[in-house]
């Protein structure tokens, strides 16, 4: 997925609570934001493992790749 020339790509970011938001990303390396992105889904998982006043599982940080016609569709919903 990487190449020189810059790219929007579209992901939904989940939070360990399982709220989620969707971003749009100009990026030139694709595969690198969502491997680093994935990777602070992880830490945050094992985070909220770790401390004592966290709510029960699941973790659900995740970051999931979507279609910009699943962006636009989400940001027209929150919009109303």
């Amino acid at each position: 997925m990487s190449n020189g020339n810059a790219s929007d790509l579209y992901l939904r970011h989940t939070d360990t609570s399982g709220a989620s938001y969707v971003q749009c990303h100009r990026v030139w390396d694709a595969d690198r934001l969502i491997a680093a992105r994935q990777a602070d889904a992880r830490k945050a998982n094992a985070d909220v493992k770790d401390d004592p006043r966290a709510e029960p599982l699941p973790r659900n940080a995740r970051v999931d790749l979507i279609t910009r016609e699943q962006y636009l569709a989400t940001k027209k919903g929150a919009s109303k």
